[in-house]
């Protein structure tokens, strides 16, 4: 099941079930964020690390505190 599996070190760590190939779990995990976080899509976008396990996703058209705000409004499922 996909998921926010929590905060670390001011990272959030996301589980998705869609395998590493053609894109497909990264397209799961900014889907995923894109829910939880009320954003569309097209706001978010994959900076850094689209080949590895870590990522960087950077967030537009919303203010620091705004994304704060909806991060800390999140249900974290464990």
């Amino acid at each position: 099941k996909a998921c926010i599996a929590g905060i670390a070190d001011g990272t959030l760590k996301v589980k998705v079930t869609a395998p590493p190939v053609e894109g497909a779990a990264n397209e799961a995990c900014i889907l995923l964020l894109s829910k939880k976080l009320g954003l569309r899509k097209s706001q978010m976008n994959i900076s850094a690390g689209d080949r590895g396990r870590k990522k960087t996703i950077l967030v537009s058209g919303i203010s620091r505190a705004d994304f704060e705000h909806n991060i800390r409004q999140m249900n974290i499922e464990h």
